[in-house]
């Protein structure tokens, strides 16, 4: 039985092809890093975390739409991201807490709202996952987590973010990470019910 397991990797050689194509315009992901790790913003920079998020989730083989950052669609969700399985992530980002401007409650409502037009789509089959994205640490928002737990929204924070731009270094597997989301909100909700 395997203890330990890790991955080396050449930085010339990533298996990731999105990944060497997005580091031609960013090298070092430098971009991408200042503005999913910022913690303190004004005005658009606090929307930064938006883009870099839905540059992130293309490297990791999702297909992203990002929505929240035009003053036309600020009032959808920041972004709607689907595997190639063609299940959906209804996301909301902050570089706060998450019930800042009742984000959490609303990343709940969105993705009922999505699943119901899928459901009346004909589309009922397709999962939809809520998600709130913080740049912060998860010891920071810990007393918030209980009531995300009871919503069924998977939160991603700082550390999540560390960990998926290592995957990035790795072979595409999108609908995996999504299914181990969908694995953590439903183990959460079910301890949350005890």
């Amino acid at each position: 039985m395997a203890q330990y397991s890790y991955y080396i990797s050449d930085p010339e050689n990533v298996p990731n092809d999105r990944r060497l194509s997005y580091e031609s315009f960013d090298p070092g992901l430098s971009t991408l890093k200042e503005w999913l790790f910022r913690t303190t913003a004004k005005g658009s920079n606090a929307r930064d975390i938006e883009t870099a998020v839905s540059w992130l989730l293309w490297m990791l083989g999702f297909s992203p739409a990002l929505f929240g950052l035009f003053p036309k669609t600020q009032e959808a969700a920041d972004i709607i991201a689907t595997t190639p399985r063609g299940h959906y992530a209804v996301i909301e980002c902050t570089i706060g807490m998450l019930r800042t401007d009742n984000k959490l409650p609303t990343v709940v409502r969105r993705a009922n709202e999505l699943r119901e037009r899928l459901r009346n789509g004909g589309s009922a089959h397709l999962n939809v996952l809520p998600i709130m994205v913080t740049s912060l640490p998860r010891e920071s928002i810990a007393a918030e987590l209980p009531q995300a737990e009871r919503l069924g929204v998977a939160v991603v924070t700082r550390e999540t973010l560390e960990e998926a731009i290592d995957k990035t270094l790795r072979p595409l597997h999108p609908d995996a990470i999504y299914e181990d989301a969908m694995r953590w909100v439903n183990e959460a909700a079910a301890k949350s019910d005890e």
